[in-house]
């Protein structure tokens, strides 16, 4: 099953006309350019699969993170037919979708599988953001929390949490990581840290650590604690504090 999944990926990523109608086989939308025009005035290319790549496998069920060569970014689960030999689609979730020839995004994304409910990682932790082809249109960094079911369907778990991104006055960056500490038993809480990034033109990002802890109710993922810690700035590369005035 896991040489049959990697083959679907590397086949979904191929580029050509067989691996466009593989992505649609699978349900993913990708949109033609016709009487499209790019930001630069050639006509618009059809969209195709950018990357495929497996975000979890449990048992017979799978979820493939599909990011196409236009920006728009799903969680495609699916499930073994051990009679065809072959992985079939049974759900889809967008995580960015508005991307189209003619007005394509630049995204990042990535997706992950954690045990939080159980040991099994069945809960995918995704995160994405995306721009405007032109940069003048841009959605900072979300974090999202799916569930891979038995049934090979994606129950969403969470809104979408705030994960990092660019100070708008500054232009300063925030760092933002994640972690489902699997060595504790379960079930698991979801940590996330926000802390300052590189400065932008406009000085320093808010000198400040964010913590965060989110935990499984029932079918959701709540807030459950937060705490704030100042923080000041060092030097870049030798961790000498830095004097402000």
């Amino acid at each position: 099953m896991d040489a049959a999944l990697e083959a679907l990926c590397a086949r979904l990523s191929g580029g050509g006309t067989v691996a466009a109608e593989g992505a649609r086989s699978l349900g993913v939308t990708l949109g033609s350019g016709r009487g499209a025009r790019s930001v630069t005035g050639e006509p618009a290319a059809d969209d195709a699969v950018g990357s495929a790549v497996v975000a979890t496998r449990v048992g017979a069920t799978a979820v493939v993170l599909v990011v196409t060569a236009c920006g728009n970014a799903q969680l495609v689960a699916l499930r073994w037919d051990g009679d065809g030999a072959v992985w079939q689609s049974t759900d889809r979730a967008g995580l960015v979708t508005d991307a189209r020839p003619g007005g394509c995004r630049t995204t990042e994304a990535r997706a992950e599988g954690r045990g939080m409910a159980n040991d099994e990682p069945r809960e995918i932790v995704a995160v994405f953001g995306s721009e405007s082809e032109e940069g003048d249109e841009v959605r900072t960094p979300v974090l999202r929390v799916y569930r891979l079911t038995p049934a090979a369907r994606l129950e969403r778990l969470s809104a979408d949490l705030p994960f990092g991104g660019t100070d708008d006055a500054t232009g300063a960056a925030q760092r933002a990581e994640w972690v489902v500490d699997e060595a504790l038993t379960v079930p698991r809480d979801l940590y996330v840290q926000l802390s300052p990034g590189r400065p932008g033109p406009g000085g320093l990002a808010t000198q400040q650590v964010v913590r965060r802890t989110y935990r499984l109710q029932g079918s959701s993922l709540r807030l459950v604690d937060e705490t704030t810690e100042a923080v000041r700035p060092v030097v870049p590369g030798t961790g000498v504090p830095l004097q402000v005035r």
